[in-house]
């Protein structure tokens, strides 16, 4: 059995939410073989966590460095991941520094080259590709009396 490729560490996830909002998260990032997670915790010093994006990478994945951006008045180098393949399949990471980009640019390259071996070898795939853009969906939280007005507006509607 040959060895997995294994990267970690801290990266910004950047993204736009439900409403519109461009967001900058610290998030840590981990790449095994082609399967890809991010927490919001470092999962070796928290085993317990799960993560709050997971998936792998596609044999089309396509990185590019975008370069240096301002972000709430700090200066990150952003890498651009997507999939040519599927428009629905993309986002950014960050980084503090060109050197650590150029780092993870290797890491997703080495886990896209995985994904191209497994292919060959006609390895199935058990789960979806991994996507960074925009946010998760979430389960409806109920407010506190919410559902109250929300019967009311429903019931003098119609």
């Amino acid at each position: 059995m040959a060895l997995q490729y294994e990267f970690l560490g801290w990266v910004y996830h950047i993204g736009v939410n439900s409403v519109g909002h461009e967001y900058c998260h610290l998030r840590f990032l981990t790449i095994r073989g082609k399967s890809v997670a991010m927490y919001k915790r470092d999962p070796l010093d928290n085993p317990e966590i799960e993560p709050i994006r997971k998936g792998v990478v596609s044999p089309t994945l396509v990185c590019e460095e975008l370069g240096r951006q301002r972000v709430n008045h700090e200066d990150i180098y952003v890498l651009r991941l997507y999939n040519p393949m599927d428009q629905n399949m993309k986002g950014q990471i960050a980084c503090a520094s060109p050197g650590e980009v150029r780092k993870w640019l290797e890491a997703f390259e080495e886990a896209r080259l995985q994904a191209e071996y497994d292919m060959m070898r006609g390895v199935n795939w058990n789960e979806n590709e991994i996507n960074f853009d925009g946010h998760r969906p979430r389960l409806r939280r109920y407010v506190y009396g919410l559902g109250k007005y929300l019967r009311i507006s429903k019931s003098t509607a119609g």
